[in-house]
């Protein structure tokens, strides 16, 4: 999680932006469009990461990280690995991103909380023998990344629904179907049982009421399967919904400080 500027902190960046700028003096065009272009950059690898191309948000986020090595940049590059399901790729890039110096300690947590879930993965998967690709990432993790440097504040974009979630719906289908199954059955239980007792006296009942006794217990069978059969895929539905949830994003501002010069990048918020 980056840092996240109120009101009062932002002006006073941008105060000491100002500063700068009188002490080092004007920056240069050269400066500017470098400025300019590590902006672009930032802004086009978070378009990258929104639309779910992690291997492009992976380059363009290490362009930034050229540019200005910000380490917020490190954990966007981190975080992208871990989307693409590259999980021994996204271990290396938090550990780097862990090194290196500058970032926030909400920062370093979410990353040692991300970095201890993927190394419980792959412990579980060499024990299991299984392929590591095979692995399906649905739990939420802490998603916080930043734009590109010191000061900045943002998270790459909601992916949509979680697999947790997409399964709490279906479960939630699959229960509703089989309690509505279960209720039918119910019904048809219930009139073999008035079929039968209208052939029956004093509890004694017909060799032709047999077939009606037999389709009546049957049927009840069924429609108690069915009743259980739904409240159980209810009920884990119920569940994976509680348990499942959403990242949110938010807007960053980043200082641009050369040697000559300093300024404010901006990128947008989503």
């Amino acid at each position: 999680m980056g840092i996240v500027l109120d009101s009062g902190a932002l002006r006073r960046l941008v105060f000491t932006g100002c500063m700068l700028l009188v002490l080092g003096g004007a920056p240069s065009v050269g400066r500017a469009d470098d400025a300019a272009a590590f902006r672009a950059t930032v802004d086009k690898g978070l378009e990258a990461y929104r639309n779910r191309d992690y291997a492009g948000a992976i380059q363009l986020f290490e362009a930034a990280y050229a540019m200005q090595p910000a380490p917020e940049l490190l954990y966007n590059v981190a975080r992208s690995y871990e989307k693409a399901l590259r999980r021994n790729e996204a271990i290396v890039a938090y550990e780097r991103f862990l090194a290196e110096p500058g970032s926030t300690a909400a920062q370093r947590n979410n990353a040692r909380t991300a970095l201890d879930e993927l190394r419980k993965e792959e412990q579980a998967l060499a024990q299991g023998g299984a392929s590591v690709d095979q692995l399906d990432l649905a739990a939420p993790r802490p998603s916080s990344a930043a734009v590109g440097a010191p000061g900045v504040t943002t998270r790459p974009p909601s992916d949509g629904p979680s697999g947790a979630r997409i399964a709490s719906y279906a479960l939630f289908g699959v229960g509703g179907a089989a309690l509505a199954t279960g209720a039918v059955l119910g019904i048809l239980s219930s009139r073999a049982g008035n079929d039968a007792s209208q052939q029956c006296s004093d509890g004694l009942c017909p060799e032709a009421a047999k077939a009606d006794v037999d389709r009546q217990r049957s049927l009840g069978l069924a429609a108690d399967a069915s009743f259980v059969a739904g409240g159980v895929a209810a009920g884990v539905g119920l569940v994976l919904f509680l348990l499942s949830g959403d990242d949110d994003g938010r807007v960053a501002v980043a200082p641009a400080i050369g040697g000559d010069g300093a300024g404010l990048v901006l990128s947008g918020a989503f």
